[in-house]
């Protein structure tokens, strides 16, 4: 009877670490459009800021921290995406910091965070990246509530980087467009990159419950055979 009950403790405690594995597994970024462009220098121009929520339907807010350099580019204007209830931005030089914040019952979807407006100081090349790291106070997140505790969903690896070239010419990939006609929207997407799905990432935490699974039936099986000997 004994050895029953320590069996039955042990199923317990894998079947609470099977759904703790299990938990919700998203993968959400930040992404330029378009990924790269090329502006004479002195000429200006417009890049969209789009959150992917990785699966997530429970954000509630995210904090974007776009890094430039300021010696190339000069910031013109930030503009609201309308994703969120509420949109704040502050600028200080080569930093620009946006926050959205909506209602617990205000589902997010994908969809257009910020458009930035810059101008080109210089002819040569540069890049804006969204700072990201778990190890840094101000790092952008993509976050939503998971019980009483609020979870961050992004993934920076998979948030993307602007490059910019500045010569004689400019060159650019269209932004995607919205027009209206009859009431009826249609949006218009050049696609220019590769999609990030994080699903590596999603196998990884998927296998491991079946796992857990397989070797917690592997094991009963051994029990049951040594009971009947017993």
């Amino acid at each position: 009877m004994k050895n029953v009950s320590v069996f039955v403790s042990f199923i317990v405690v894998v079947s609470f670490f099977s759904v703790i594995c299990a938990g919700s597994v998203f993968s959400a970024y930040l992404e330029f459009q378009p990924p790269s462009l090329s502006v004479a220098p002195g000429g200006s121009f417009d890049v969209n800021i789009n959150l992917n929520t990785g699966g997530a339907t429970n954000i509630s807010s995210a904090d974007v921290i776009l890094l430039y350099n300021s010696s190339a580019l000069q910031l013109q204007s930030v503009t609201d995406g309308a994703l969120f209830d509420s949109f704040i931005s502050n600028t200080v030089s080569g930093k620009i910091s946006m926050v959205g914040t909506s209602s617990s019952g205000n589902a997010i979807s994908n969809g257009l965070f910020a458009k930035i407006k810059f101008s080109s100081l210089q002819a040569g090349s540069t890049t804006a990246t969204f700072n990201c790291s778990s190890s840094a106070s101000d790092s952008s997140a993509i976050s939503g509530a998971e019980g009483a505790d609020t979870k961050d969903y992004i993934v920076c690896a998979q948030n993307g980087i602007l490059t910019i070239n500045s010569s004689g010419t400019s060159s650019t990939t269209p932004i995607p467009t919205t027009t209206t006609s009859s009431g009826t929207t249609t949006t218009t997407t050049t696609p220019t990159q590769l999609p990030r799905t994080g699903i590596v990432e999603n196998l990884f935490f998927i296998a491991i419950p079946g796992l857990v699974l397989v070797l917690s039936g592997g094991l009963l099986r051994l029990f049951s055979k040594a009971m009947r000997f017993r």
